[in-house]
């Protein structure tokens, strides 16, 4: 089982560099396990491209759709306190910030501590180096 960090569910919704490898994951394996706040991350990252410029108003409504049909699917850790609880040690042991922190709690939720034998998809390299730490598999793009 695989559980995705928004970083790396972005390429799915809008085309980068790193698109072909998330979608390659992706195919291989399409249960998707999220923290439930994903979806606004994602919403947050396409928004921000938009504002800045780096995508067209028809870019941002294809990949908000994509990001919608994305979450129509997944399956979502909704355990707001018990993530909480969890992301105050993270934040503390790895250094991360709140929305990423509760991100790797999610997936220790989602893991059910077990996390040699659970997979955590990231592009953001500090996440990566904190779910490394605490035994996940990390598939971290090409």
């Amino acid at each position: 089982m695989r559980f995705w960090d928004s970083s790396a569910l972005v390429p799915l919704c809008l085309n980068s560099t790193q698109t072909k490898y998330c979608l390659d994951l992706f195919k291989k394996d399409s249960h998707i396990i999220v923290w439930c706040l994903t979806l606004s991350e994602i919403w947050s990252a396409l928004c921000r491209q938009a504002r800045d410029q780096t995508i067209s108003d028809d870019h941002l409504q294809t990949a908000k759709k994509r990001a919608r049909k994305l979450s129509d699917s997944w399956s979502e850790v909704v355990i707001v306190e018990k993530a909480r609880e969890r992301s105050l040690r993270l934040m503390e042991v790895h250094g991360l910030k709140a929305a990423d922190s509760l991100q790797l709690a999610a997936a220790l939720i989602a893991a059910d501590e077990q996390t040699r034998q659970f997979e955590f998809v990231s592009l953001d390299k500090r996440l990566i180096s904190a779910a490394q730490k605490e035994g996940f598999v990390i598939h971290a793009g090409a």
